[in-house]
C-alpha cells in the first residue's frame, strides 16, 4: 500500500514537471513572436515607404527629383508634403509656383506688369525733327542742308540718297522731275550726287525749312531768285570749287553733266569759312509732329504709283513687316550708288499744285505755285487718308491737316513728298 501512495505521488510531480514545460515553452513562443511581428512591424513597414517620398514631387516620369524645378512645372517644389492635388502642374493652375506666398502675384514685377514698361524702349534723348527718330544728341538748333539732285535715269543711281531725312520730287521741264533731299547734318554720308541746278519754287521750300541750299547753277529765275531771299547757298557752278568735285567714272559711263559730286566732309569748314549762320533763329521750328505709332484709319495703301508725267512715275511698295515703303523708279528699285541699298520711306505725301510752263521759256521751264491751299494724300503704315494743304507765303512752310483740319502726325522716319501738276498728275493707290 505504501508503495502504491508512493507510485501515486510520482505521478503527480511528474504532471506538474510536463505543465511547467509546457508553460515555459508556450511563454517563449508567445515572446518569440511578439519579437517577430514587431521585427515585421518595423522593417517591414520601412521597406514600403521607401520607394518614393510623397507620389506628387514627380508628375512627369522623365524628370529626376533634380529637374522638376528648372523647366518650371507648377508642382515645383512639391517635395514639401502638399496633398494629391499638387500635381496640378499639368493644367497651368492660378497657383502656379505655389510655393511662394503669394500665388496670383507671384514674381510679377520681373514678368513685365501692366505698370512696369520694361517691353517699351526708352523715349529717347533727343528727336531728329526732320523723322522723328530717336537721336543721342540734340540737332534741333541747327540748319538742315537741302541738295539738288539729279533724278534722270542716266544719272542713276543717286549717291547719298538713302541718307536723306525728307526728299522732294518735283517737276522740272521736260516731263521729268529732280529731287531735293533735306539732311538734317549728314550723318554717314561723304559723297551726296550727282548735284543739278537750282529752280525758283526748290529755293522757296528750302526757305520754309531755313535750309543751307546746295546746288550747282540754275535757271536765271532761280538765281534771281537766291539773290532776292538772302538764302545761304553753295553753288558747284558759279561759285564754290572748294566742295564739289567730278566723279571721273560718271563723267566717261554718263555724261559730264551728271558727274558732280559733293564733297561732304569740306562742307561745314567753308560755311565756317565764310561765316555762314550755321544755326537757326531762335523760336525756328521744322513745322512736323511724328509718332513712333500712329493708329489709322482708311483704305489700304501697299501699292502705290504716283504719276508725274506721261514719262514720269515713282513706285512704293508696302512691307508691313518694317512699315516701310520701297520706291522704285525706271523699272527698278531706286537704289544708293554708295551702298547699293534701296531707298525705304515711312510717309508718303502727294499734293497737288498748278504746275504749267513759263511762258516765253525757250527750254519749257516751269513755274509752280504752291501758295494758297489744295488737296492731297498721306501714305503710311499701310493706309491712305485724305488731307489739305496750305501755304501762306512763297517762303513759308507747308501745313498739312486731316479732313477735320487737325495737323496731321507723320509716323517716325523717312517723309517723301511728291508735288503733282493739276492737270497731269495722279496718284492710284491699291
Amino acid at each position: 500500500m505504501a508503495a502504491g501512495k508512493h507510485q501515486a505521488h510520482s505521478t503527480a510531480v511528474d504532471r506538474r514537471n510536463i505543465l511547467l514545460i509546457v508553460g515555459i515553452v508556450a511563454a517563449a513562443a508567445a515572446i518569440i513572436a511578439l519579437i517577430v511581428l514587431a521585427a515585421v512591424f518595423i522593417f517591414g513597414g520601412e521597406k514600403e515607404q521607401t520607394p518614393t517620398p510623397p507620389p506628387p514631387v514627380i508628375i512627369d516620369p522623365d524628370l529626376t527629383p533634380g529637374e522638376g524645378d528648372e523647366p518650371t512645372p507648377p508642382d515645383d517644389g512639391g517635395d514639401e508634403p502638399t496633398p494629391p492635388d499638387d500635381g496640378g502642374d499639368e493644367q497651368t493652375p492660378p497657383d502656379e509656383g505655389g510655393d511662394e506666398p503669394t500665388p496670383p502675384d507671384d514674381g510679377g514685377d520681373e514678368q513685365d506688369p501692366p505698370d512696369d514698361g520694361g517691353d517699351e524702349p526708352p523715349e529717347p534723348a533727343y528727336r531728329n525733327p526732320l523723322t522723328g527718330l530717336g537721336m543721342d544728341t540734340d540737332v534741333s538748333e541747327y540748319r538742315p542742308y537741302a541738295v539738288m539732285l539729279n533724278n534722270l535715269k542716266k544719272a542713276t543711281p543717286q549717291v547719298g540718297i538713302t541718307e536723306a531725312d525728307m526728299i522732294f520730287e518735283i517737276p522740272v521741264e521736260g516731263g521729268i522731275t529732280r529731287l531735293m533731299g533735306l539732311y538734317q547734318g549728314f550723318k554717314g554720308a561723304e559723297v551726296i550726287g550727282s548735284v543739278r541746278s537750282a529752280r525758283p519754287y526748290y529755293v522757296d521750300i528750302a526757305m520754309g525749312f531755313d535750309a543751307i541750299y546746295i546746288h550747282a547753277g540754275g535757271s536765271d529765275d532761280a538765281y534771281a531768285r537766291l539773290k532776292s531771299t538772302g538764302i545761304t547757298h553753295i553753288d558747284g557752278v558759279n561759285g564754290s570749287g572748294e566742295t564739289f568735285f567730278r566723279d571721273q567714272t560718271r563723267a566717261e559711263t554718263m555724261g559730264k553733266e551728271h558727274s558732280l559730286m559733293l564733297d561732304v566732309p569740306t562742307v561745314e569748314a567753308y560755311l565756317k569759312k565764310h561765316d555762314a549762320r550755321l544755326t537757326h533763329k531762335e523760336g525756328f521750328s521744322a513745322g512736323f509732329t511724328f509718332a513712333d505709332e500712329v493708329e489709322r484709319a482708311g483704305a489700304s495703301a501697299v501699292s502705290v504709283e504716283v504719276k508725274f508725267s506721261k514719262s514720269k512715275s515713282t513706285f512704293f511698295a508696302y512691307d508691313p513687316e518694317t512699315k516701310l515703303y520701297a520706291v522704285s523708279q525706271y523699272d527698278a528699285p531706286m537704289t544708293d550708288g554708295a551702298t547699293d541699298g534701296q531707298l525705304k520711306v515711312r510717309n508718303i505725301i502727294t499734293i497737288s499744285a498748278r504746275i504749267t510752263p513759263i511762258s516765253g521759256d525757250t527750254e519749257g521751264r516751269l513755274k509752280a505755285t504752291l501758295t494758297g491751299s489744295g488737296k492731297g494724300k498721306l501714305i503710311a503704315d499701310g493706309v491712305v487718308t485724305q488731307i489739305n494743304w496750305m501755304r501762306k507765303s512763297d517762303t513759308s512752310q507747308f501745313i498739312f491737316t486731316d479732313e477735320n483740319g487737325d495737323e496731321i502726325v507723320l509716323s517716325s522716319g523717312v517723309t517723301y513728298i511728291a508735288i503733282l501738276p493739276i492737270s497731269s498728275g495722279s496718284v492710284d493707290v491699291k
